[in-house]
């Protein structure tokens, strides 16, 4: 598992970083797919050639899509092939069948993947299924090399980390988002992509994030971040974090609030993680160009794509 782990790493993953470095990072994602092989409502289809796995894929049920869309969810979290393109192509196409197949058995009809890179030939086995694109997304992250990035709260403003009442602050953030995979699927109408975002923002309040931060003008809720751990298995992962909502309600836009929300959240919650990871749309520019002149690195590019029955 190890060894499939580290070729999946490789490309692309592979930014120049140390053998040292690249092995650890195989030898956690190893780790955390035995981990999600071994839980229930999850399956792991493997490829073999020349008595070596060629290919893998691991597919997982959705708890809370399943609740909200009212049908059984999967996500797509790994896939990989080995090989020359031909090859990557019919061994992506094989491990796909087996997890359709498996996801058909489980009564699935929606079905999500993200595809770094965005790598064509895993992207054209997908589409051989079904499957279409709905979003691209930056994948960026944050770490202790330099100086924490500093911005001035403006006067008359003030933050907040009270979620004794989640329903009354979602309903403050109802339309905080509008935009990616959801609202770009055109086989999804939009006031189901729009619930869909406030129902996620309420179940981060609830108990999805392990810290909020709320950014007020008098008593209006006008900004909001979460962060929420990242599960690494092994004894050597560093602590990480995702953050998982970072927004400013429409009419406060454009006026730098976004940066101090985003410092103060920095500030106050980086000293429990070594590293925060947050991903965005690429056409998201605003968003793009805040995160990398707050010191957010791009790690990689992810190519959304979903299925329906």
């Amino acid at each position: 598992m190890t060894d499939l782990a580290r070729s999946a790493l490789a490309w692309p993953l592979d930014r120049g970083e140390s053998a040292t470095k690249n092995q650890a990072a195989a030898e956690l994602m190893a780790a955390r797919l035995e981990r999600l092989a071994g839980e229930p409502g999850s399956r792991l289809a493997l490829a073999w050639a020349d008595g070596r796995i060629s290919g893998a894929g691991l597919i997982r049920l959705l708890a809370w899509d399943t609740e909200f869309f009212g049908c059984p969810c999967a996500l797509i979290e790994t896939l990989w092939a080995r090989g020359d393109n031909q090859r990557r192509f019919e061994t992506a196409h094989q491990v796909i069948s087996d997890l359709r197949s498996w996801s058909d058995w489980q009564g699935v009809q929606f079905t999500t993947v993200k595809v770094p890179g965005p790598d064509p030939i895993l992207c054209q086995a997908l589409e051989s299924f079904g499957f279409y694109v709905t979003d691209n997304t930056a994948c960026l992250s944050w770490s202790h090399d330099g100086d924490r990035p500093q911005a001035e709260l403006p006067a008359g403003f003030s933050f907040s980390s009270d979620r004794s009442d989640p329903e009354k602050i979602a309903r403050s953030f109802a339309r905080l988002f509008y935009d990616g995979r959801f609202h770009n699927d055109a086989r999804l109408a939009r006031d189901k992509a729009d619930g869909l975002w406030q129902a996620a923002v309420l179940n981060q309040l609830q108990n999805e994030a392990s810290e909020i931060l709320i950014l007020e003008k008098g008593q209006e809720p006008v900004g909001l971040t979460t962060l929420k751990p990242i599960q690494a298995a092994g004894p050597e992962a560093e602590p990480a974090a995702c953050l998982f909502l970072l927004g400013v309600i429409e009419a406060h836009r454009g006026r730098g609030l976004g940066r101090v929300l985003l410092a103060e959240t920095i500030r106050r919650f980086s000293p429990g993680y070594k590293r925060i990871e947050v991903e965005t749309s690429t056409f998201n520019r605003p968003a793009l160009n805040l995160y990398q002149s707050m010191g957010f690195r791009l790690n990689q590019i992810k190519l959304s794509l979903h299925w329906r029955r």
